[in-house]
């Protein structure tokens, strides 16, 4: 029961739908804010300090590890061939393709280019998907089921009437550091 002090909460902002009341990159940025990179981490969204559940059944946390993408895919480079000719052909196009005439990216200045890419790709990807985890919980949540009985509404309710639009109020995000 040690781990049960471990546990940190943060407020999480989340609209009468079941969302995450914040843009992908600022989501992203919260919870790099609470996280360190390598680390695992449990993930779990409360009301006034309980856990969610469904169907009376507390949820299970979320496992989540904040890889670090640019050092994966270094790592991968360095085990991996320069590129294929189909890769090379597409570096060549895009490297006559980006910037001004006399002012092109060497094809170098491409694949690197290439390479940033496929890391912010793979960092946004990682955080949309604990995000979508996070708000699947709650759409599926009792909780929120419940708001929807005592309104007497629907989440169709919502999208058709915007009056009765809230905000979901004491959700937190409890999180603590993993060894699996």
């Amino acid at each position: 029961m040690g781990f049960l002090n471990d546990i940190k909460y943060v407020d999480l902002p989340v609209t009468d739908l079941g969302f995450i009341n914040m843009e992908m990159e600022d989501f992203e940025g919260f919870i790099k804010d609470i996280a360190d990179k390598g680390c695992t981490y449990r993930f779990i969204v409360t009301h006034k300090g309980n856990t969610l559940t469904k169907d009376g059944v507390p949820f299970d946390s979320i496992l989540f590890t904040i890889h670090d993408n640019e050092l994966s895919f270094k790592e991968r480079d360095e085990l991996l061939p320069k590129g294929s000719a189909e890769d090379d052909a597409n570096i060549k196009d895009l490297s006559s393709f980006i910037g001004t005439e006399g002012n092109r990216f060497s094809e170098d200045g491409a694949r690197d280019i290439l390479k940033s890419a496929r890391v912010m790709l793979a960092d946004s990807f990682m955080f949309l998907k604990l995000q979508s985890s996070l708000e699947k919980m709650i759409r599926e949540s009792d909780y929120l089921k419940n708001i929807y009985l005592d309104k007497g509404i629907t989440p169709q309710d919502i999208l058709k009437d915007r009056s009765l639009w809230f905000e979901l109020e004491d959700l937190s995000l409890g999180y603590f550091k993993s060894s699996v």
